[in-house]
């Protein structure tokens, strides 16, 4: 069987039903399952006609100078998706300048 996308979870419960005596196969499972689980639709199921662009706070974390909490990476995503221009994206420059909005407040 070719593991897709679609299919991915419903192997998952299977081997995680076949696999209940080993105990570091199960963790391994448990593990694949919450990652499958919390990959947005979007991800699990691409549309032909689309394209995503993620941005996560590791991306802002790695990238500032100063010591980020993930509350504010967090608040450096929402201001970068709620002021972004469409016509220049959200790039370095823009992660840059929301940093320093967050972080100057």
């Amino acid at each position: 069987m070719e593991i897709t996308k679609h299919n991915a979870y419903a192997i998952l419960q299977e081997l995680d039903h076949q696999a209940k005596d080993c105990d570091i196969l199960q963790r391994e499972i448990a593990s694949a399952m919450q990652v499958v689980e919390n990959t947005p639709v979007f991800f699990r199921e691409q549309d032909p006609d689309s394209c995503d662009v993620v941005w996560t706070i590791e991306d802002v974390m790695d990238r500032s100078d100063e010591e980020l909490t993930k509350e504010q990476a967090r608040e450096v995503l929402r201001v970068l998706e709620n002021n972004h221009d469409a016509e220049f994206g959200i790039n370095w420059y823009a992660i840059d300048n929301a940093i320093e909005e967050v972080v100057g407040s």
